[in-house]
């Protein structure tokens, strides 16, 4: 599975790579409700790529991360998927999410009927913070960020960590 999905994601560059500029430009896909451009998709893909390759890694080394040069790419784009991954939480919160490598402030809300993550530039009104890797960010919105797998440098306060793997379950 992994050897077709590195020929697919190959097949899928060279043909980005033969587009002109002005397709590239103009290129549009109507992805999860709403319009794509090229470069969003290929980050998508990217995204995809990279934590499934490490997925399978996980079975045999569960030390294993999501490559480091492509984090800052895929925790960009976590506020567009907690909308669809996250679930509501018994415990409503507003918590203040920090991550290192790369830097990044997030709001998450967890509502008892969804969850949201939008980008922040301060603890605002929230009143519990997570701060972590990117890294483990990126695991925790995608279901991932089971005990085993929670580096030590993550720190919950005024929030379980236990309440937020269970908002986002995966996917």
């Amino acid at each position: 599975m992994r050897i077709d999905s590195t020929i697919a994601t190959a097949a899928l560059l060279d043909q980005a790579g033969q587009l002109s500029p002005a397709e590239r430009e103009s290129w549009q896909l109507d992805m999860f409700g709403r319009q794509t451009d090229l470069p969003g998709m290929l980050r998508m893909r990217l995204s995809e790529h990279a934590r499934h390759a490490c997925y399978l890694l996980f079975a045999l080394d569960p030390a294993a991360t999501v490559a480091g040069d492509v984090i800052g790419l895929i925790v960009d784009t976590l506020p567009m998927l907690a909308h669809w991954a996250g679930r509501g939480s018994p415990e409503p919160v507003t918590v203040h999410v920090v991550t290192t490598d790369p830097g990044r402030q997030f709001r998450l809300e967890l509502t008892a009927e969804a969850a949201s993550l939008a980008p922040a530039d301060g603890p605002g009104d929230a009143a519990a913070a997570l701060h972590l890797p990117a890294e483990a960010l990126v695991r925790l919105v995608y279901g991932r960020l089971d005990p085993g797998h929670t580096p030590p440098s993550v720190a919950a306060t005024q929030v379980d960590l236990g309440t937020l793997r269970r908002s986002f379950p995966g996917i």
